[in-house]
């Protein structure tokens, strides 16, 4: 019994060693990125639309579809054809407003 605890202290203080090293490194590149020294400047935050959800949901739906007329790979391609027309559109629409 004092030897599992000897050896659970003795496995603490070595992953304690490792994760001090791993922190200190990382918290010195943080004071780099801070201070700008690191890549240059920060890139600006973008906010972008997702059109590839339509594409999932079309597809789940189209195969559901697909079951119920009993050709689930007339759904499945109906529904990939609708879902990538509207992530076309959704990322047409995004492009445009950047511009």
């Amino acid at each position: 019994m004092k030897r599992a605890f000897i050896l659970r202290a003795y496995r603490g203080a070595i992953a304690d060693w490792r994760m001090k090293i791993v922190n200190r490194s990382l918290t010195i590149f943080a004071v780099e990125a801070a201070l700008g020294l690191w890549h240059g400047p920060r890139m600006r935050a973008s906010v972008t639309r997702a059109g590839g959800c339509f594409l999932t949901i079309f597809i789940l739906t189209g195969f559901v579809v697909g079951l119920a007329i009993g050709n689930p790979m007339k759904g499945i391609l109906g529904g990939t054809a609708v879902g990538a027309v509207l992530a076309l559109l959704v990322w047409l629409l995004d492009s445009r407003s950047k511009a």
